[in-house]
This record gives C-alpha cells, structure tokens and sequence, in this order.
C-alpha cells in the first residue's frame, strides 16, 4: 500500500499537479513513520522479539527515511 501510495505521489509530483495533498501526504507519511520507528525502538529496548521490533523499525525507518529526503526535492518540484 505504501509503495502504491508512493507512486502516486511521484507521478503527481512529476506532473507539478495536487500540491497540497502531495505535500501534505508525504509530511503525514513521514511522521507515521517516525512513529513506527520509535515504537520498534522501545520494542527493541524492551526485549521484545525480532518479529515484533523489526516490521515497525523497517517500515518506520524506510518510510521517514525516503520520504524525508525526497520531501525538498518534490516542494522544489512545484515551485
């Protein structure tokens, strides 16, 4: 679903339509995933087991991580 929702966001970009609700989708989407990595942190911490931790820092932690760097360059896009 992210990666449907992550080709949306490219192609809208790309073709300099929908600002806001790029712009905005992609800010929600970055602090989601921010939040997914902190819960897989504290899970981490806390001793839970891999298959608890590692889904919520992976998805978390991509999802931030791409977004986050790529979120400068689609606001650029529309200027």
């Amino acid at each position: 679903m992210l990666g449907i929702l992550g080709g949306l966001i490219g192609m809208l970009a790309g073709m300099g339509k929908l600002r806001r609700l790029v712009v905005a989708t992609c800010v929600l989407l970055i602090v989601l995933g921010a939040i997914c990595f902190a819960m897989g942190a504290v899970a981490l911490l806390i001793g839970q087991p891999y298959g608890v931790y590692y889904p919520l820092l992976l998805v978390g932690g991509l999802t931030a991580g791409i977004l986050g760097a790529l979120l400068p360059s689609i606001r650029r896009r529309y200027e």
